[in-house]
């Protein structure tokens, strides 16, 4: 005799693994998720660091003294570290997080400009300030076109401008020929600079095989391929011959 209950409890307890399997596939599936690891290291160079050079001050003497001296080789130690060098990850894109303007790269012109070598993260605001009693005019370039070039006279505002670009960005100012510097801007956030020790460190960088690329104003570039792995910390070493 057909009775619907029955068949109501059959076709559940058939069907029922069934409906759990298709669920557990949908919740044990493959998740993308993706890992970041941490890269430390120091820059060194090889040798005796050549002596500074030194500018003679034609303009404004009775400010800026007579002659300049620029010592771009600066070592720590006996060991060779390194400070001023840019260190970088080449061909990553950005993490997608927004460009928080929480402190802007200044350049602060006394007879120079300081720092000399600077960073900033593409879509940031940098601010140049005249602190000096003198009249300057500071000029920015970018692949040889001119990014900015403002007169600053004494007292005057601060110039703000927003870095569209990513990569080198030269400075100097055209009234005084000693003062230059550089600027480099980076489309995404794993970029550092080696500290008085020759030291780095870079975080969040995801994982995988990239190019870690070392920048420094007279000694040029280096670079190495490093293998970041998920959540370490990889130790790595430049050296400058």
């Amino acid at each position: 005799m057909f009775s619907p209950a029955l068949y109501l409890h059959r076709f559940l307890l058939l069907s029922t693994p069934l409906v759990l399997g298709v669920v557990a596939v949908q919740i044990l599936g493959p998740v993308e998720m993706t890992y970041a690891g941490t890269l430390e290291g120091t820059v060194h160079y090889r040798g005796k660091p050549p002596p500074p050079k030194v500018l003679q001050v034609i303009k404004d003497q009775d400010h800026c003294g007579a002659e300049v001296s620029i010592q771009s080789i600066q070592i720590h130690d006996a060991h060779g570290f390194l400070s001023n060098a840019v260190v970088s990850v080449e061909g990553v894109k950005g993490s997608g997080e927004e460009v928080v303007e929480i402190e802007r790269p200044v350049i602060n012109t006394r007879c120079a400009f300081s720092p000399r070598i600077s960073m900033a993260r593409q879509g940031q605001e940098i601010e140049i300030r005249n602190q000096d009693p003198i009249l300057h005019n500071t000029h920015i370039k970018y692949r040889g076109r001119t990014f900015l070039n403002v007169a600053q006279v004494p007292g005057g505002n601060p110039i703000v401008k927003r870095l569209k670009r990513s990569g080198l960005h030269t400075i100097w100012c055209d009234k005084h020929i000693f003062m230059e510097g550089s600027l480099l801007v980076f489309s995404h956030p794993y970029y550092s600079m080696t500290n008085q020790t020759g030291m780095f460190r870079i975080e969040g960088i995801p994982a995988g095989k990239h190019p870690i690329r070392v920048w420094h104003e007279t000694l040029g570039i280096l670079e190495k391929v490093v293998n970041v792995t998920e959540k370490g910390i990889i130790q790595v070493k430049f050296t400058y011959p």
